[in-house]
């Protein structure tokens, strides 16, 4: 969800954009004569939701298979309206989505963590930033361009690939030790595979261990881990459940505050630390020898505050999001033993008998393990898709849009269309 919106400007009547497929020009839109877009019937106050919970085919549980009707009922774009909450523009086609990021690219709001926001605003320590998890268009921009550089580049990674290593070796051994006399796992494994992302998640954003899998663990790791968790809970139940937290201060909204608090002070002191030792070392500070906070402060553009707020914004958006990602392989790899055998295969050819570091290099080989990883997310996505507040009213293949609504992209559904991937309900890396 880190790609944003667009901004369009001109003298003329029509401010246009020719997007080949994507049909009818699509731009802002200057005029209110376009078409309505299809969708169920809405009333007043309850929107969509009598016709929504009316229909036969509609199940909380697996609500994509409403949305899948939707497409079908409706065309490729299509309207819902839920209670409290703007209109909601639903699209799945390649050429569409390529369209609407053409349109939202250069001025983003996607909305969401609106409780971490509040958090941060109320603490005067952000001075009214919020972090690029949570703020949008210009702001989330001026962080957003300093960060991409050296977080996206596989080789900036490397330097962590020996303790990654580490850590997964010890969410093994722990699974390991934990099995019943037929051999499964008399663990909650979800539940270790969280301790595994948030040690790993952890260690980039703080470049520290903070003992998850430690028998007996130091008080300052501890109290690290605690926050760190009670953070990722407090945020969850902020966002999916009670939204009193916006009229006054309610249990978990404290609770998250408490704990952004205390990492807050954890990150600053990590920094100040590491701007210490930089000064102090006397090597060739290479990039092969610099760890993400080290290339940041180098790189510079960014306040000290600004990468404190970063560092805290990859353990919530790295977390949770990371161990769904393991369980979802793990299960599909498990459903699928061809796919299992063929993985295990290239892994014992690379690696070898698996003695020594993992090496940059083997990592670069595994080609197959990267489709596997691929074709989990296409077979089981994480997320419907990313969201577009809309910032103006703009024109999209001869709909009116307006200022205001969310634009859904429909990603997960996508890749579940047999005109896009045949034989999509199978499991093909």
């Amino acid at each position: 969800m880190l790609l944003r919106g667009t901004d369009h400007t001109g003298s003329s009547e029509w401010c246009l954009l020719r997007l080949g497929e994507a049909g009818p020009f699509s731009g802002v839109c200057r005029d209110e004569g376009q078409l309505q877009v299809p969708g169920p019937k809405s009333y007043p106050i309850i929107g969509s939701l009598l016709e929504i919970l009316s229909d036969k085919d509609f199940d909380k549980q697996n609500i994509y298979r409403y949305f899948q009707k939707l497409f079908r009922t409706y065309g490729p774009v299509v309207k819902v309206e839920f209670p409290g909450n703007p209109p909601l523009v639903l699209i799945q086609r390649p050429e569409d989505v390529k369209a609407m990021y053409k349109l939202t690219e250069k001025s983003p709001a996607r909305g969401g963590m609106l409780s971490l926001k509040k958090a941060r605003y109320n603490n005067p320590y952000f001075q009214k930033k919020g972090g690029i998890v949570v703020e949008d268009g210009k702001e989330w921009w001026r962080v957003r361009s300093k960060v991409q550089v050296p977080l996206m580049k596989p080789k900036n990674l490397c330097l962590y690939i020996e303790e990654m290593e580490r850590i997964s070796l010890d969410l093994i051994h722990k699974v390991s030790r934990h099995r019943d006399e037929k051999g499964e796992v008399t663990l909650d494994f979800l539940e270790e595979l969280q301790k595994w992302a948030l040690e790993s998640v952890c260690f980039v954003s703080i470049n520290q261990r903070i003992g998850c899998f430690d028998g007996v663990v130091n008080k300052d790791s501890k109290e690290i881990r605690d926050a760190a968790i009670e953070l990722l809970d407090a945020i969850f139940t902020c966002e999916t459940r009670s939204k009193l937290w916006k009229i006054y201060r309610t249990e978990p909204f404290s609770k998250l505050e408490k704990s952004l608090e205390f990492l807050t002070a954890v990150c600053d002191k990590v920094l100040h630390e590491t701007k210490k030792k930089l000064a102090s070392r006397k090597d060739n500070l290479s990039e092969e020898n610099l760890n993400i906070m080290e290339h940041l402060l180098l790189s510079g553009g960014l306040t000290h505050k600004d990468i404190v707020t970063f560092m805290m914004d990859i353990i919530p958006g790295g977390t949770n999001t990371t161990s769904d990602n393991v369980a979802v392989v793990l299960y599909l790899l498990a459903k699928n033993p061809d796919a299992q055998r063929k993985l295990q295969e290239e892994l014992d050819r690379i690696l070898g008998d698996g003695e020594g570091p993992i090496t940059p290099k083997q990592l670069a080989q595994l080609s197959y393990a990267r489709a596997v990883l691929k074709e989990a997310n296409r077979v089981m996505p994480p997320m419907f898709g990313p969201v577009r507040l809309l910032q103006e009213d703009i024109q999209f293949r001869g709909y009116a849009l307006k200022k205001g609504w969310s634009v859904l992209f429909m990603n997960g559904l996508l890749g579940w269309e047999e005109s896009v991937f045949p034989q999509a309900d199978k499991f093909i890396p």
